[in-house]
């Protein structure tokens, strides 16, 4: 999530324009100035004051800037997981954990509000003093990931659901061979009755609820 937010954060083209405006314009050339002094002859240091305390307000008002996107990072900070998974290992962690179709179920819903809260998370561009946030990128790949999660889900409960019809078509399948048969016996009507016993709870598992 760091290196995302990294990219999504700018300086503005503007910045000299800015520092010229709060310094004015000969604070600035003394700062552009110093590294080209080649004496360290006395008569220089009012100017190396003057530089110096330029300077110090230079930072200041950067560091000033850099409050918001401060924030803004911390607030992003909430998808750090999301951020750091990776989506084969997930996946293959869900499958082999073997959970019912609910779970199932409450996995879809988690990665769709996911993506929602990301998408509502900032606006495209902050606005702090020096600097400009572009949050557009960040949040389009937090967004995709979400979406790539959700559909790695639905993959595996499609194939799961696949499964469990597939069974229940062949548990049918033998069951309806059974009741073709006559039943001449109390014992041969309970083994019927048990079989569509059974036959309703594995048709009751399918059901997502």
């Amino acid at each position: 999530l760091e290196g995302l937010f990294d990219r999504a954060a700018g300086a503005t083209a503007g910045l000299p324009a800015v520092v010229a405006s709060e310094l004015g314009v000969d604070a600035l050339e003394e700062l552009r100035s110093l590294d080209k002094a080649a004496s360290d002859d006395a008569r220089l240091c009012p100017r190396r004051m003057s530089v110096l305390a330029a300077r110090g307000e230079v930072r200041r008002m950067v560091e000033r800037s850099l409050e918001r996107p401060r924030q803004l990072r911390a607030h992003m900070a909430q998808f750090e997981e999301l951020a750091s998974m990776a989506e084969s290992g997930y996946l293959d962690g869900l499958r082999e954990s073997a959970p019912s179709l609910e779970a199932f179920g409450v996995e879809l819903r988690r990665w769709g509000e996911v993506a929602e809260t990301v998408r509502a998370a900032a606006p495209s561009e902050v606005h702090c003093r020096l600097l400009l946030v572009h949050t557009e990128e960040l949040r389009a790949e937090l967004v995709a990931k979400a979406e790539t999660l959700q559909r790695g889900v639905a993959d595996l409960l499609h194939a799961e659901l696949v499964e469990k019809t597939a069974s229940v078509a062949s548990r049918s399948s033998s069951l309806l061979a059974s009741l073709t048969q006559d039943s001449d016996s109390t014992e041969a009507a309970m083994a019927m009755k048990e079989q569509l016993d059974s036959a309703a709870d594995e048709c009751g598992d399918i059901s997502l609820t």
